[in-house]
């Protein structure tokens, strides 16, 4: 996999690996007249590190050199590396608010984040076998960062300047929270983050405590970037690429076939986990069930906020299930 590529002028991306599906994280190093603005930590490791020193002894620039570090959204591949790169560069780091907030909130010294999640995950049905190895899975995720970054907020509006353009922040959600975009008006480029990537769909893994209907923000948003002028679009994972609008329609098409296909499943109380095992597949190992639950839940509470379904109810055995609402209102995003 090759490290670096000259995207423009002033855009290089830096391939790092994340060790999932995805293969790898696009981070971007924007240069300008004082310096480099770097878009996108990495996961908090050392190998990672290592290629941001590899990466800037090929560009021949020096750690200071990056005068700014921009955070699109909290996930653990952007965000992780953040505080250690900010260390090393003294670069300013800026993000959203609400990405901040959710970073806080699960890598913390006294986190019980983990617990909250797996017990989330056994009132939605998921079995105790899946939730055994969920568990170090999710302890290890916790403790994943040990150092949060001195963070600078970005505001929905704010005119950033990035290499000889300015880019306006957009703060989208559904992927996650407060998720920052950077458009560039005059060229119709945009940072899109992992908000509309290509080929693959943006998965509705929440935080807990935030924003409970994300797919009802992710339509939202979508709809708005069909319609954004975009001659060329720089996202977060698989490659740089165009129609960025066609892509973002096809996202939201997508994510309402899967709401029909939930509703179409639903001849009876189900579970999350049950409804998981129908519309998707069978979770098999942590990563699955942790990205397949948390996106079922996400439907869910789209359908509930429709009222669809009626609100989940607990069972003999405790656990929350969910049937349809007798009468079905419009549910067009």
């Amino acid at each position: 996999m090759e490290l670096l590529k000259q995207e423009t002028e002033e855009i290089v991306s830096v391939k790092l690996p994340v060790g999932s599906v995805l293969q790898w994280l696009n981070a971007y190093l924007i240069r300008g007249e004082d310096g480099y603005t770097l878009l996108d930590a990495g996961m908090p490791d050392e190998e990672t590190f290592g290629l941001w020193q590899q990466a800037w002894r090929h560009l021949g620039i020096s750690p200071r050199d990056i005068t700014s570090i921009i955070i699109t959204h909290h996930h653990v591949d952007h965000y992780g590396l953040a505080a250690r790169l900010q260390e090393v560069t003294g670069a300013s780091v800026r993000m959203t608010e609400s990405c901040f907030l959710q970073a806080s909130r699960i890598w913390s010294a006294d986190s019980v984040y983990d617990e909250e999640v797996l017990e989330l995950f056994a009132r939605h049905g998921a079995p105790g076998h899946l939730l055994e190895v969920t568990a170090p899975e999710l302890k290890h995720y916790v403790k994943s960062v040990n150092v949060h970054p001195d963070a600078e907020f970005i505001r929905a509006g704010d005119k950033l300047a990035l290499g000889k353009s300015i880019f306006e922040a957009e703060l989208v959600s559904g992927h996650a929270e407060g998720h920052l975009c950077l458009y560039d008006k005059q060229e119709q480029l945009v940072f899109c983050g992992d908000h509309v990537i290509p080929k693959m769909l943006p998965n509705l893994n929440f935080t807990l405590g935030f924003d409970e209907n994300p797919l009802g923000s992710y339509f939202s948003s979508l709809k708005e970037h069909a319609e954004l002028p975009v001659r060329k679009a720089y996202p977060g994972h698989m490659i740089p690429f165009r129609k960025y609008n066609a892509r973002a329609a096809d996202i939201a098409a997508q994510y309402r076939q899967r709401i029909d296909d939930i509703l179409a499943r639903m001849d009876k109380p189900m579970t999350a986990f049950e409804l998981c095992c129908l519309v998707f597949f069978v979770p098999v190992n942590a990563e699955q069930l942790r990205f397949k639950l948390f996106e079922m839940l996400a439907c869910l509470n789209y359908l509930q906020s429709l009222n669809l379904i009626k609100p989940a109810e607990a069972g003999a055995d405790g656990r929350l299930y969910y049937r349809r609402a007798p009468v079905h209102a419009n549910r067009n995003p």
